[in-house]
């Protein structure tokens, strides 16, 4: 990966939570021009830096969501976010549930993953894989998705949920 990028990349993973724009990203990995910083980040990555910090934030929402109890304004917050009604929009557009219902999901209380939406007329294939769970994890439900976005965005073309032993 282009060095300028993955600098990029790293800066967004860190501080998500700050209120970022593009152009604060390419002054951090020193480019001046913003539409070349855009041009690079999206060859190398298949998204925009404005697309793929919205994946990391909606991807640290979720987590922040399945492990805490935390008030979903708060969350919303300390993924630096916007405004409600916008970050409820974007995560049910991205997930495929709602915030609350995800919460409900990752709580084991009633709500199922969302299914995966084909393609009319996809092709056919196979994925073939291991999966191992971090030393000391139990049984583990593991939702497996192939995505048609280089991002993992709702919906999934393919999906299955998995049953992992420890």
């Amino acid at each position: 990966m282009d060095a300028a990028v993955e600098k990029a990349v790293e800066y967004m993973r860190a501080r998500f939570g700050d209120p970022l724009t593009v152009a604060d990203v390419a002054e951090t990995v020193r480019i001046d021009d913003t539409f070349a910083f855009s041009r690079a980040f999206r060859e190398e990555t298949g998204v925009s830096p404005g697309k793929f910090l919205a994946a990391v934030r909606i991807h640290e929402a979720k987590r922040l969501i399945g492990d805490s109890d935390t008030d979903l304004a708060d969350i919303r917050d300390a993924v630096g976010w916007g405004g409600a009604e916008s970050f409820a929009d974007s995560f049910t557009d991205a997930v495929g549930l709602s915030p609350g219902r995800f919460r409900r999901l990752c709580r084991e209380a009633g709500e199922v993953p969302p299914g995966p939406r084909p393609q009319p007329g996809a092709e056919r294939g196979a994925l073939a894989g291991t999966i191992r769970l971090p030393p000391g994890h139990g049984n583990a439900r593991v939702y497996l998705g192939a995505f048609a976005t280089p991002v993992v965005r709702y919906p999934a073309v393919a999906a299955a949920l998995v049953d992992v032993p420890s």
